[in-house]
């Protein structure tokens, strides 16, 4: 078996580290060894430098923060570093395909008995720092990507964060909106709610632009990019889009996440006694989330039934199969772009933990 799953800890804070981050904190004590020594938080701060990092600077983002941060973990941690000359020819070795988090590809050898169980409290603490990172990969470009502002989506429904309906004033209730890309402040208040009613009557007529009627006499839409709409919108009427408050979209994110996408995933998964924790890792959690994120609930059914009213079966079979090939293979959607398609095909096929 490959040293890097073994279950042997060489600590109680190597046990809680590898219980807590799972894939994540394996893969950064391949490369860094003296991670076993870190605190829970120097850790995940680790992890949330390569969920910052620009597509393709991953491993260089994690490789100057670890060495940035040495000189201070010495003093804080007491971590002896005399032997970090020896450890210098494997502290920091490529991954395979140069990818940070699955360059040892998928997990299938590894025996069910290296798995242990969270606890409960393990288990809300994950879904924490997964929802993290899966709002972060949402917010990539390619993925749903980012806006503080209203755009109209491929639907033609106001949209607005990493992919957030308001499509009603009252939806709109919750937010603080204001006319210049600041914090709301006295030179910068908050719109009203006649503020906000007029804008959406506006904003909607706007999106109505981009509609037409098709070939079988059915309405669709044909919108560019939220870019375009913004300086089409600004062309049209003066002035831009209200913006959001990029704290509050965050909260209402992961909210979302929290409330409507991890725990329906779970449940679409206990039906055939699939368990998101022992079978996923965290790049096959986040493929599985995207699809549901993506597609909604209702046309993300793991069940048998015809793939057109949203059913999956050869997803299902294979995710019960815990087919790493056949699962990747089955994570195909029409009409998205073909990054977030190969990206999402990868985590899958990478995705399980044994």
């Amino acid at each position: 078996m490959n040293s890097l799953f073994q279950n042997n800890y060489e600590s109680e804070n190597d046990r809680k580290l590898d219980r807590k981050f799972s894939y994540n904190y394996q893969v950064i004590k391949r490369m860094y060894p003296k991670a076993s020594e870190l605190p829970e938080e120097e850790v995940r701060g680790i992890i949330r430098k390569y969920y910052q990092a620009p597509k393709g600077q991953e491993e260089q983002a994690i490789k100057d923060y670890i060495s940035q941060k040495e000189p201070e973990w010495q003093q804080l941690y007491g971590l002896d570093y005399e032997d970090k000359e020896e450890n210098a020819n494997s502290f920091w070795q490529p991954t395979q395909n140069n990818d940070f988090w699955g360059g040892y590809g998928n997990k299938q050898n590894i025996s069910s008995s290296t798995i242990q169980p969270m606890t409960e409290q393990e288990r809300r603490e994950y879904d924490e720092e997964l929802i993290d990172a899966f709002y972060n990969h949402l917010k990539q470009a390619g993925i749903e990507g980012y806006k503080n502002f209203i755009y109209c989506d491929s639907g033609g429904l106001n949209t607005t964060g990493n992919g957030l309906r308001v499509p009603t004033l009252k939806s709109l209730s919750g937010y603080t909106m204001t006319m210049n890309n600041a914090p709301v402040s006295a030179q910068n208040p908050a719109l009203t709610m006649a503020q906000k009613a007029a804008y959406l009557q506006r904003q909607n007529d706007f999106c109505k632009t981009y509609s037409y009627i098709d070939q079988n006499g059915q309405k669709a839409w044909d919108v560019v990019s939220a870019e375009a709409q913004e300086d089409e919108y600004k062309k049209r009427y003066g002035e831009h889009q209200p913006y959001f408050q990029d704290d509050e979209l965050e909260a209402a994110g992961k909210e979302y996440i929290r409330r409507s996408v991890l725990p329906v995933l779970k449940e679409k998964l206990k039906k055939h006694n699939i368990d998101f924790y022992d079978t996923f890792n965290q790049k096959g959690q986040i493929a599985l989330m995207d699809l549901l994120y993506n597609l909604g609930e209702n046309k993300f059914k793991l069940d048998e039934g015809p793939i057109d009213e949203g059913y999956w079966p050869g997803l299902t079979k294979a995710l019960i199969a815990r087919s790493a090939k056949d699962a990747a293979r089955n994570t195909h959607r029409k009409n998205i772009g073909d990054d977030r398609n190969k990206l999402i095909y990868n985590y899958m096929l990478e995705g399980f933990k044994y």
